[in-house]
């Protein structure tokens, strides 16, 4: 009996583009039986653009609150009076 091969499609790569980490995993485990390099490649593909969101995500939320005069801190301090009378 002559075994069927399946040639997955590249859409697949948009899964975990879109998704990021769990559209990798979903893509891991649909692909693995027919395409395992193809399937690993969509999960690092979905870590490492997850990785990319969060360090850019991290790397804006610091600079927008600790850097600057019109950062979100700086504005906190203009608008909010401290009063410490006891």
């Amino acid at each position: 009996m002559e075994q069927y091969e399946r040639k997955r499609s590249w859409v697949w790569f948009l899964l975990p583009v879109f998704v990021q980490v769990v559209g990798g995993i979903i893509a891991y485990y649909a692909l693995k039986p027919d395409e395992p390099r193809m399937a690993k490649d969509c999960l690092y593909i979905g870590i490492v653009l997850s990785g990319i969101n969060w360090g850019a995500f991290v790397l804006l939320l610091s600079m927008g609150l600790l850097i600057g005069e019109h950062s979100m801190m700086s504005e906190f301090e203009r608008s909010y009076q401290w009063d410490f009378d006891i």
